[in-house]
């Protein structure tokens, strides 16, 4: 898979995995940043896969009449540590509220400190989001 498909099939899917997840809301997916990791000295083979290639995106929210409804966009980082994924998901507008770190499981991170604390209300609908997205990262990266 190419890194032009990694970008339009992965966000399309991430959209589809908030509709899912993030119930009433619609959402859409901007890339904000793609930054390629080689793991080896062969830099083209890793850039036609998705091992190595570290993500940041937005999810921005929309009622079901098209509005926008900032307060509920959120901000993704995907990033890898080997073979290894790491998720960091967290509301671009609610700076107050915990961020969610989801690797091989996830816990609450506290923003002012980042101690680990307990899930905000709803949080479960994030952490079922991170998990998708996750799912959506083996399953491209296996392609």
């Amino acid at each position: 898979m190419s890194s032009n498909e990694i970008d339009f099939e992965f966000i399309s899917s991430v959209a589809a995995a908030a509709d899912l997840c993030l119930k009433p809301w619609k959402y859409s997916v901007i890339l904000v940043e793609k930054d390629f990791r080689p793991q080896s000295s062969t830099s083209d083979v890793q850039q036609d896969s998705f091992i190595g290639v570290d993500l940041t995106l937005r999810i921005e929210c929309r009622d079901i009449d098209g509005n926008r409804i900032e307060n509920n966009d959120i901000d993704v980082e995907i990033y890898w540590s080997g073979q290894e994924v790491t998720i960091m998901l967290g509301w671009c507008n609610r700076e107050h509220l915990p961020l969610l770190w989801q690797g091989k499981h996830s816990f609450w991170m506290d923003t002012k400190n980042g101690s680990k604390c307990l899930a905000p209300q709803h949080g479960e609908n994030l952490e079922h989001l991170a998990r998708r997205i996750r799912a959506l990262i083996h399953i491209a990266r296996d392609d």
